[in-house]
């Protein structure tokens, strides 16, 4: 009696007779997926760090209104809503910025939130103690140095050493009191990335550090030199500068010698004085041993 998969229904009569045609609602599903720009490319991530959707898939009637709505992590950027093809979807689906997704669901569909990662980042810290440090995982957005591992870095730079130094795990440590930027380079598939770090470090003069002075108080590496006798900070032999403090000053005068003393320079006179006087005591036993053999020969 049906044909057309069920959808016509012939007969012929011979009676009365009553038939009932049913309905229901048809199932449709949605999928929302997270992708991050990947050089030219996008590529599928489902790492909440990242970004994260209020809505992931939906299976229901067809006919209901359905949303999702996109927010990115730290040091990411919502790009928008695409649509299988790659392009944007009609402005009537979207709204608060493009991140909320809504529309009437009527057949299965795929929708894509996009995400980027903000190139550069900036950070402003303040140290308050000598030698005290910031990890890189302080830096990085949440933490994730796995991400940033070391064979992407490219360079960390410190614009003042006299006030703070990095070291190549990209750890940074207070030297004395002042401002300067730190600057670290990375680059991975997505480009060049870059944190800058505004560093304030201030050390209270009470603190037994001698925070008020421009020069470190301690020295983790020191070198003397033969040939000019300076002390050298290794750990900033790159700018150049060179860093004393009274250990440091007590080292140098242990090794040449403290000019300005003026015991030393009594010792120096009375051995003079003593040199002299034995001079003229054997001059003149000299002169007297000459004297009496021109009298014996007389």
């Amino acid at each position: 009696m049906t044909s057309n998969n069920g959808k016509t229904l012939r007969y012929t009569t011979t009676g009365d007779a009553t038939y009932i045609a049913r309905f229901s609602r048809r199932n449709v599903t949605q999928k929302y997926i997270r992708q991050l720009k990947n050089g030219s490319d996008w590529r599928d991530i489902s790492d909440d760090n990242i970004a994260k959707l209020t809505v992931y898939d939906y299976s229901g009637d067809v006919g209901t209104t359905v949303s999702s709505t996109a927010s990115a992590g730290d040091n990411f950027q919502f790009e928008g809503w695409y649509d299988t093809s790659g392009h944007p979807v009609p402005d009537s689906m979207v709204s608060d910025g493009r991140k909320i997704l809504s529309y009437v669901a009527i057949e299965n569909a795929t929708y894509y939130a996009r995400f980027s990662r903000n190139e550069n980042r900036t950070i402003d810290r303040t140290l308050t103690q000598a030698n005290e440090t910031i990890p890189l995982s302080d830096l990085v957005p949440n933490g994730n140095t796995e991400f940033y591992k070391s064979d992407n870095i490219t360079s960390y730079v410190s614009d003042n050493g006299n006030v703070a130094i990095v070291d190549e795990h990209g750890q940074i440590t207070a030297v004395a009191n002042g401002n300067c930027i730190i600057t670290i380079e990375m680059t991975t598939v997505d480009g060049v990335y870059k944190v800058t770090c505004n560093i304030t470090v201030n050390i209270p003069s009470n603190s037994g550090n001698g925070g008020s002075s421009n020069k470190s108080h301690k020295i983790s590496k020191i070198k003397l030199t033969d040939e000019t006798d300076n002390l050298q900070d290794l750990d900033n032999s790159n700018s150049g500068d060179y860093f004393e403090d009274n250990d440091v000053a007590n080292a140098r005068k242990s090794k040449t010698g403290d000019k300005s003393n003026p015991v030393l320079w009594i010792i120096l006179l009375l051995l003079s004085l003593v040199a002299m006087i034995g001079f003229f005591v054997k001059k003149r036993a000299l002169m007297n041993r000459s004297a009496k053999r021109k009298h014996r020969r007389k």
